[in-house]
């Protein structure tokens, strides 16, 4: 039902303000557009062992103007090592033929 009631507020709109309702249209498309060609942000998560540089690359990234930093180092990898360590338990295994 909703989709019939969207078409019939296209229709009405059309009828009743077409140079309104052809604006609004050119602007959703000009705007899908630019969202494509510039997206509003972009998220890189760096992922590596320790010593692999992902710190330092962090530093130049951030040096550039727009850009946010947020580091999950020790809560992450506290909740990490806890969902891995029970994943390899041998209570977790127990049942497991291969």
């Amino acid at each position: 039902e909703l989709p019939c009631l969207r078409a019939e507020l296209r229709k009405r709109m059309l009828l009743a303000a077409p140079g309104r309702f052809i604006a609004h249209w050119i602007h959703r498309l000009w705007d899908r557009a630019r969202r494509v060609c510039r997206p509003d942000g972009v998220y890189l998560v760096l992922l590596g062992p320790d010593g692999a540089g992902k710190s330092s690359l962090g530093d130049i990234l951030g040096g550039l103007s727009g850009t946010q930093l947020t580091s999950l180092t020790g809560g992450l990898t506290s909740i990490l090592n806890g969902v891995l360590s029970r994943l390899t338990a041998p209570s977790a295994l127990a049942g497991v033929s291969v």
